[in-house]
């Protein structure tokens, strides 16, 4: 039995339950569509105006901004093709996927200024035609109903892709316009909270490379210094401090295979160079450890505090010598291990080379005391992580619900 006030409406087999008064239209009756141009074919130039394409669209269904691999045409080229200009408050829609990785098909964004970009190839134009609310059109365009659509008739296999017709015809969910504006300004309230959240988490990553790069070469409140040279680098370090190769502060271990402990109900991690990648029924190491890639992602050093069991292709420390194992992970995560890649092909670390590293050395009451400060500025970035994944599993709560009219609004209310 039908909900009563809604009707069942099906999409591509799958069906639906929409309010009475929401109808269920076609792409090209909320928009006008028009589809990119070849520009590769025109020439791109080293500045100009910038040629927008999968890439400046994120899977957040956000306009991102393209630093170093942005491309452009020249003024010449955009006049002659203005016809492929975009306007501010246009919506692009991705076409095709960027690689199997990169899963955007469908996807779309929010042009944001006008006179600045036009539309290269694989990209759609949805421009404003007086039938759809430029907001709630991009927040409907990236729901699950929408995206499930194209998904179900892409064709290719490295790269997903849609002709115009799939993206003409697929159904948008469209309530009254008062509606549309009010659902929209919900959601765009819940974004601007992850925006800022976003702003916060980044100013704070920023703030601790800089209290790293002070802390972890000049230590705290010391006013006497010397010059040493550690590698080939010079540093400015306290007279206080010592130098010393990390083969006196701790022992470093291989990691061992771990296909006779693995359990995928057990209760240690197995740790591979980017992370979990497992469980175990026992563990190879149960106390403070900093992991240390041997192969492949070499760069990004792990700790741990509780047991864990690490697999060959990463190294663990053990055996400290008057060293805090935190600070000792703080001060690797500031040195860029790269350097001592000693492979032409997949990265590699040798034991024996991280051994010889140098280390600026406080004495160990001052390590804790650094790794204090450090954590805490960590944990104020985990806490503001967790409070940014909550609001994004409400906004994909609400979007479920609100984009398909499962939860009315109050369209009386200011929006």
């Amino acid at each position: 039995m039908v909900k009563e006030g809604y009707k069942e409406v099906t999409v591509r087999a799958k069906g639906y339950l929409i309010p009475n008064d929401w109808e269920a239209k076609n792409v090209i009756e909320c928009f006008d569509f028009k589809n990119g141009k070849a520009f590769y074919k025109v020439g791109y130039t080293n500045k100009g105006k910038k040629v927008i394409d999968l890439m400046n669209i994120s899977r957040r269904g956000k306009f991102q901004e393209l630093d170093g691999k942005q491309k452009f045409i020249s003024e010449e080229n955009y006049k002659k093709y203005s016809d492929y200009k975009l306007n501010k408050n246009d919506l692009i829609i991705a076409m095709s996927d960027m690689s199997k990785k990169l899963w955007i098909l469908g996807r779309t964004a929010i042009i944001p200024k006008d006179d600045e970009y036009i539309l290269n190839q694989r990209i759609g134009k949805l421009s404003y035609n007086g039938n759809m609310n430029i907001k709630f059109g991009n927040y409907a365009t990236n729901s699950n109903y929408f995206i499930r659509q194209l998904k179900v008739v892409a064709k290719g296999t490295a790269q997903k892709y849609v002709n115009t017709g799939e993206i003409k015809n697929a159904i948008i969910f469209s309530p009254p316009l008062p509606e549309q504006k009010k659902i929209a300004s919900i959601l765009s309230s819940v974004d601007k909270a992850i925006e800022k959240t976003d702003e916060v988490i980044e100013e704070t990553k920023e703030l601790k490379k800089g209290l790293m790069q002070e802390l972890l070469t000049k230590g705290i409140g010391h006013s006497e210094f010397k010059e040493v040279k550690i590698g080939v680098k010079k540093y400015d370090i306290p007279n206080k401090w010592e130098v010393k190769k990390l083969e006196e502060c701790c022992e470093i271990s291989y990691g061992k295979d771990q296909s006779d402990v693995e359990d995928e109900n057990g209760n240690y991690p197995i740790l591979g160079t980017g992370g979990l990648i497992g469980y175990a029924d026992d563990y190879l190491y149960d106390k403070a450890s900093v992991l240390i890639g041997r192969k492949g992602t070499i760069d990004n050093p792990q700790y741990m505090e509780t047991p864990f069991w690490t697999i060959d292709t990463l190294f663990y420390t053990n055996d400290f010598n008057e060293t805090y194992p935190k600070w000792l992970y703080y001060y690797l995560n500031y040195y860029d291990l790269s350097l001592l890649n000693e492979a032409t092909g997949v990265p590699s670390l040798n034991r024996n080379n991280l051994y010889n590293l140098g280390l600026p050395y406080p004495p160990l009451s001052e390590q804790k005391k650094i790794a204090s400060i450090l954590s805490a500025v960590d944990s104020k970035i985990k806490k503001e992580e967790e409070y940014k994944a909550k609001l994004e599993r409400l906004k994909k709560g609400l979007m479920q619900k609100l984009l398909t009219g499962e939860i009315r609004v109050n369209t009386e209310m200011e929006v």
